[in-house]
């Protein structure tokens, strides 16, 4: 009752299995407890002539273990888990296809590391955490009844709803934006990067709303989701998976809507993505013939210098490696970087972050530290020295 599960369960039809156990060794479903729950579990369906399907785990401190270790025991008989405050989690993740909500405290800093330790790891083998497809996105919203609940929405369903503020802190306002709002669109990745480079030069006029932008975006493989990281991590792997390649041929990416909106323009980008085999770290890099802008290339790097200072997104100068810009210097990491080369005549604007990071589950951990009155890199991979 003091959690209101039992209206929980009452709202949506659901059984509700709250078991005790007599010992210390309840959270190791291997030794007792696993099959104690499931002769419970069995009793429910005998008692109530139900069809047997999986359960949504949930558990608290050592009831989070439980949730955490059972599903690694016995993943066939869950559906979804959720977990707060857990200091276990199993050492070997042998499958990660449910789908976690995993919490904690931010006082609690023992748990807390250890938490976000395992959803890095968790994450990597392809587990769905705290993400739903757009369509059921859309129909998750409207369970919400009241106005109060903050959502934040991974998902493209919502970035361009002009009801939905967009979640991408460093732009003019927008935090305060973000502070005061109860839906939030979290950027694409793609888009993350896009937005950075080209969103605050509209605004200052630099370019035209009216201008016809060409750029590209390169990632690593994990931005594919599911299907695509299993294709590159299989035993066999087709040969042309080899090096980097093309997609989105017929110019009709999923982020184009938001590039165009976010960043005030009237027109779509030429836009092309492409997916190398790497797993992590992304470059955006946007193309600017001088002819294209008002203005010059320092123009370009005083503007960035003067609104990329907290260091979630920061302006750096002579940032290459002897020549060269690698994608994946930022993996690992939640913030990003902008810089500008080329000449007098020909400008390249680039962003570099991790396309899980600044590009997906980094940008909406920032908005809920916003929303929450915490620092916005609270719980985020920021080497020192770059805040």
């Amino acid at each position: 009752k003091t959690y209101n599960f039992n209206a929980l369960a009452d709202r949506h039809r659901i059984f509700l299995l709250s078991p005790s156990f007599k010992d210390c060794d309840y959270w190791e479903p291997e030794k007792w407890s696993g099959k104690l729950l499931q002769k419970a579990i069995r009793q429910l369906e005998e008692c109530y002539n139900l069809q047997s399907q999986k359960v949504y785990f949930y558990g608290y401190s050592a009831g989070g273990q439980c949730t955490a270790l059972f599903y690694q025991w016995m993943p066939q008989k869950v559906a979804a888990c959720g977990i707060h405050a857990c200091g276990v989690y199993p050492d070997k993740i042998k499958i990660a296809k449910a789908p976690f909500l995993i919490t904690c405290g931010t006082e609690d800093k023992e748990r807390f590391q250890i938490s976000r330790h395992f959803i890095y790891r968790y994450r990597e083998h392809g587990g769905l955490l705290l993400w739903m497809p757009d369509a059921e996105s859309i129909e998750a919203v409207k369970m919400v009844e009241n106005s109060r609940t903050v959502i934040i929405d991974a998902s493209t369903a919502h970035r361009t709803n002009d009801n939905w503020v967009y979640g991408f802190a460093e732009l003019s306002n927008q935090e305060d934006k973000i502070r005061n709002a109860t839906r939030i669109a979290n950027p694409g990745c793609h888009a993350s990067g896009f937005v950075a480079l080209v969103a605050p030069l509209v605004r200052c006029g630099i370019i035209s709303a009216d201008t016809v932008l060409s750029s590209y975006s390169l990632t690593g493989y994990s931005g594919g989701g599911k299907k695509m990281i299993a294709e590159y991590e299989a035993d066999i792997m087709p040969e042309f998976f080899e090096a980097p390649r093309i997609y989105g041929l017929a110019q009709n990416h999923k982020h184009l809507p938001e590039m165009k909106k976010v960043c005030g323009l009237n027109n779509e980008p030429v836009f092309s993505p492409i997916v190398a085999p790497y797993y992590k770290g992304m470059t955006t890099v946007v193309f600017l013939p001088s002819n294209a802008i008002h203005g010059n290339i320092d123009d370009i790097k005083n503007i960035y210098k003067l609104l990329y200072t907290d260091g979630l997104v920061h302006f750096a100068e002579n940032n290459d490696e002897n020549g060269f810009l690698s994608a994946s210097v930022f993996a690992g990491r939640d913030d990003m970087e902008v810089s500008v080369f080329g000449n007098s005549d020909r400008i390249t604007l680039v962003a570099r972050f991790d396309n899980l990071g600044k590009g997906a589950s980094g940008s909406a951990i920032e908005n809920m530290n916003i929303v929450l009155g915490l620092n916005k890199d609270t719980g985020l991979i920021i080497p020192k020295g770059e805040k």
